[in-house]
């Protein structure tokens, strides 16, 4: 098994708006760590603590990797990690959003249906 480091970037951007003379700064972070196959909640527990670091940073909007809470587990039982919009997946970025007051964002394995998508929110 191949082991992905954890990594935590952080980058300044000015924001540039035509509505307003002067730029405004964004601090963003790219949150990267390898995901355990098919444990949604451990791995919501684990971009917790980086969300706390990218927080601490001053970071406003914070980005976790693809499919962050279920892993790619490439086979038939990665269909058992979908979830839908109430699910615990958006359920967290929206409680963790609240909470530290920054922007979220990663992809989970949305199912609707019979129907599956791989949903950034």
């Amino acid at each position: 098994m191949r082991s992905t480091p954890a990594t935590l970037f952080i980058c300044l951007l000015p924001l540039l708006c035509c509505a307003e003379p002067a730029a405004r700064q964004l601090v963003v972070a790219a949150v990267q760590f390898e995901s355990v196959d098919g444990d949604i909640g451990g791995n919501l527990k684990t971009a917790e603590g980086w969300l706390q670091q990218a927080v601490a940073a001053n970071a406003e909007l914070i980005v976790f990797p693809e499919f962050m809470p279920t892993g790619y587990h490439l086979g038939p039982a990665i269909w058992e990690s979908g979830e839908g919009m109430t699910g615990p997946t958006v359920s967290w970025l929206v409680e963790q959003s609240a909470r530290y007051r920054v922007w979220l964002g990663t992809s989970f394995l949305e199912v609707e249906g019979e129907h599956f998508f791989d949903t950034f929110v």
